[in-house]
């Protein structure tokens, strides 16, 4: 009940900040743990539960699920502005294009001081022609880079969790699911 509590909240956070372009980091993170890593959190939470383990060691699997979601979302927001549309089975930039800021955009804007490229692209003038310079500018500044290394730094944390996990075939399938994020954006 608390993570569909939360997921909603996260929901309706998305749709209030829509078009935002003065989204903070810390906004965009407290959206994303409401609407993604509280998913992965109770999953993880649920599942040490119901295999009848300790409840320390299923606070400590929905901190592993918590980080792990982070990371997820804060790459799959990378693959938004770098994928390639058939690979995604979506269009490139269509956050962007519906004006949802994500970590690399809002980096991106605090480096180009609101670029007005991109700021036009927000505020909802999607045009193929203002979408590809918008993300040639995000493309152009360290936002990207910023934001994977913050990705990685989550799925860290979730390895130092798994890594503590005493049954081997559990502690490497946690392992597995940290490394399957990673790679999945590479």
């Amino acid at each position: 009940a608390n993570a569909a509590e939360a997921l909603s909240q996260g929901e309706l956070q998305q749709v209030q900040l829509k078009r935002w372009v003065e989204t903070t980091p810390m906004s965009y993170l407290r959206r994303i743990r409401l609407k993604t890593a509280v998913l992965f959190s109770v999953s993880c939470e649920l599942g040490a539960i119901l295999s009848k383990q300790p409840v320390r060691s299923a606070k400590e699997l929905a901190f592993y699920g918590e980080n792990l979601g982070m990371a997820f979302q804060i790459f799959d927001d990378l693959l938004d502005i770098q994928g390639e549309a058939k690979e995604m089975g979506k269009p490139v930039a269509l956050d962007l294009r519906q004006g949802i800021v994500t970590l690399p955009v809002i980096y991106a804007l605090e480096e180009t001081n609101y670029d007005d490229r991109i700021v036009k692209v927000i505020k909802g003038n999607v045009d193929d022609r203002s979408v590809k310079e918008a993300l040639l500018v995000i493309k152009g500044t360290k936002g990207i880079e910023r934001a994977r290394k913050e990705a990685e730094s989550y799925v860290k944390m979730a390895i130092q969790v798994a890594e503590k996990v005493k049954n081997e075939e559990a502690r490497s399938g946690l392992l597995f699911l940290s490394k399957f994020v990673i790679e999945r954006y590479h």
